[in-house]
């Protein structure tokens, strides 16, 4: 007897296009012969694109004979069981230049391996790389978990948040990671104070060889000269006041080289 099978609409499947071709069911033996006393095996190949149950409706027919029976075939996929063990990282805030390190994990509950890989366009814009991640892309095992170790290093003062994209395989929604941090620098003034006036006379410029002159003066006389530190920033900054040299050892007739 020669058959053949031939897929059906069905209530669930009205909106399938006609070719069947986002069909996740297949069948590899479409027609065939079977002969006197034998046996022929009929092969249906279910490959999903998406999660959720799936259901496909065939005719068996028998060519030639009044021979028809319908099937119904039906699969179930779940999403798999692979994310992270944070949903988002805060570095905070960060001096310039600097860099915070935070490691997250990726955990998977199946028993089988997957993987997985960031796409560098969720996090990277154009220029200098704020955000590196390191591995960008790995397989975690069955029941395992896979460290990622994120770096964040500001180069401008702005805050910085943005949600890394991780594509796993055969998980239909990739996995999000939020990321936050602010760059910040250090806003500070020096300037010195009039003491005729209590007018600031000049700002001390940083990096540059400033001279501060006490002019002529009198055995036991005093004079003073006032420094003033502002913070104009956002944020706290630690100071130290250092006279050079502070400290060291003079010779008898020796001489002391201006620094």
């Amino acid at each position: 007897y020669d058959f053949i099978w031939t897929r059906e609409k069905g209530p669930e499947a009205e909106g399938d296009p006609k070719d069947g071709s986002e069909d996740p069911f297949r069948c590899t033996t479409r027609r065939g012969t079977i002969y006197p006393g034998k046996k022929y095996e009929m092969v249906f190949e279910y490959i999903p694109s998406t999660s959720g149950v799936h259901e496909s409706y065939w005719m068996f027919s028998v060519v030639g004979r009044d021979a028809n029976q319908p099937f119904m075939v039906a699969g179930t996929v779940k999403d798999p069981r692979v994310g992270m063990d944070c949903p988002n990282v805060n570095f905070g805030r960060l001096l310039l230049g600097a860099r915070g390190r935070e490691t997250i994990h990726i955990t998977n509950k199946e028993h089988i391996p997957f993987s997985f890989t960031f796409d560098k366009k969720s996090y990277q814009g154009q220029g200098q790389p704020v955000l590196s991640i390191s591995p960008t892309s790995g397989v975690v095992g069955p029941g395992t978990t896979f460290p990622v170790e994120l770096v964040f290093r500001p180069i401008e003062e702005e805050p910085f948040n943005c949600n890394v994209v991780c594509h796993v395989k055969r998980k239909e929604t990739p996995v999000i990671l939020n990321v936050k941090g602010e760059g910040y620098k250090v806003h500070s003034v020096l300037q010195i104070e009039d003491q005729s006036t209590g007018r600031i006379s000049r700002t001390i410029n940083a990096g540059v060889a400033e001279t501060v002159d006490f002019g002529t003066m009198q055995a036991q006389e005093k004079r003073k000269i006032v420094f003033k530190l502002q913070n104009a920033g956002k944020f706290n900054f630690d100071y130290l006041w250092q006279i050079k040299p502070n400290r060291g050892s003079l010779q008898p007739g020796g001489r002391l080289g201006e620094t």
